[in-house]
C-alpha cells in the first residue's frame, strides 16, 4: 500500500470486515434517508416497541456480519472464482427461500423467470471454470516447457 511505504499486507478476514464497515455506513446511511428507511424504522418502533424492534435489528446484524466472514473466509481459503460460480447458486437460493418467507404467490411467468435465471447462474459457471482451469493448464505447460527450445543449442 502507498501509505505503507509499498509494503505487502495480507488481511484477515476479521480485518476486511473492519475496514469495509465505515465506509459502507457512510454510503448507505443517505441512501437509507433518501428512500425513508428512517421513517419506516419509526413505524416499526411504534408498532412492536423499543426492545423487539432492537432485537430484529441486532438479528440481522449478526446474520449479515456472519454471511460477510464466511464469504471472506471461502475467498481467502479458495479464490475470487469460486466464490463467483457459488454465487449464482446463493442468488438461486435466496430467490426460493423469499418464496417460503414472504406472502407472494409463484406464477408461471415466476417459475420461467427462476428457471432462465438458474440456468445462467450455471451456465456462467460453468463457463468461468472452464476458462480459469483451462488458464490453469496452459501456465503448468508453460512451466514444463524448457527455457530454450531449439535442441540443437549447447
Amino acid at each position: 500500500a502507498f501509505v505503507m511505504g509499498d509494503k505487502t499486507v495480507r488481511l484477515q478476514p476479521m480485518d476486511v470486515l473492519l475496514y469495509t464497515t465505515l465506509p459502507s455506513v457512510v454510503v448507505l446511511v443517505p441512501w437509507a434517508f433518501a428512500i425513508g428507511e428512517f421513517s419506516k424504522l419509526q413505524t416499526a418502533l411504534d408498532r412492536n416497541g423499543f426492545g423487539k424492534t432492537l432485537f430484529l435489528i441486532f438479528c440481522g446484524g449478526v446474520l449479515a456480519f456472519t454471511y460477510t466472514l464466511f464469504y471472506v473466509m471461502f475467498i481467502k481459503l479458495t479464490s475470487s472464482v469460486y466464490y463467483g460460480v457459488t454465487g449464482g447458486f446463493r442468488c438461486t437460493l435466496a430467490i426460493i427461500m423469499s418464496f417460503y418467507f414472504f406472502p407472494q404467490r409463484i406464477t408461471t411467468t415466476g417459475i420461467a423467470g427462476i428457471v432462465i435465471a438458474m440456468t445462467a447462474f450455471i451456465t456462467n459457471s460453468y463457463f468461468t471454470m472452464r476458462g480459469k482451469l483451462a488458464e490453469k493448464d496452459k501456465k503448468v505447460e508453460e512451466m514444463k516447457q524448457p527455457l530454450l527450445n531449439n535442441k540443437n543449442q549447447v
